[in-house]
């Protein structure tokens, strides 16, 4: 899940019939969470910058 607002990613997994948190992470810090380990995500490029509006 990301929260815009927060600037944060949580990542989950399915497990024994249930969600279970594997990772929360914020900022701009690249992130490889399964099942896309193979593929950093840059956080830093997910958010709007400092100061900048939406409509």
């Amino acid at each position: 899940m990301i929260d815009p607002r927060a600037r944060t990613l949580e990542a989950y997994a399915l497990a024994a019939g249930g969600w279970r948190e594997i990772g929360r992470f914020a900022g701009s810090q690249p992130v490889s969470v399964a099942p896309f380990e193979a593929a950093a995500i840059d956080l830093g490029k997910l958010w709007t910058p400092a100061g900048v509006t939406g409509r």
